[in-house]
């Protein structure tokens, strides 16, 4: 079982980059997870940089192994934590042993990127920093597996 999570742009803000060290090694425990980085957009507009970025993205996905891929996207589909963990193991189950997450950068990305993924889920109603995004996401695959588990870090 195998885990990409593709980022637009390296990880700034320190105590972020340390929640996602801290995520990504528990999550360990259960999987193998490697993050991706693609390079944030160096324009000045919102607008550019977002085309850039979903370039970016749209390039590496056509040179990538076919992989289903779950969008994180404000306007996707909401999903409990214990829904969002029965969906990771039957999508593994299902579509094979791997599988992709996708975050934005700062200004999102455009409707090319949204349709060239299997799927686009939101981790809430409220929109996240991208870079926050992918603690928030690294800490709901850590929270479904010790569902998954029955361990006790899911106290609901």
């Amino acid at each position: 079982m195998r885990l990409e999570i593709w980022i637009v742009g390296k990880t700034k803000t320190k105590w972020i980059h340390e929640g996602e060290i801290e995520f990504t090694k528990r999550c360990r425990r259960f999987t193998s997870i490697e993050e991706i980085v693609i390079p944030g957009g160096k324009s000045k507009t919102a607008t550019i940089s977002k085309i850039e970025e979903s370039d970016r993205i749209l390039d590496r996905l056509k040179r990538s192994p076919k992989v289903y891929t779950i969008l994180l996207d404000e306007r996707g589909k909401l999903r409990s934590s214990v829904d969002f963990s029965r969906h990771l193991e039957n999508t593994l189950m299902h579509r094979g042993a791997s599988l992709r997450f996708i975050t934005g950068g700062p200004f999102g990305v455009n409707e090319h990127v949204r349709q060239a993924c299997d799927e686009v889920i939101s981790l809430s109603p409220m929109v996240f920093t991208h870079e926050l995004v992918r603690v928030i996401l690294l800490e709901q695959i850590y929270r479904a597996f010790t569902i998954l588990r029955g361990e006790s870090y899911h106290h609901i």
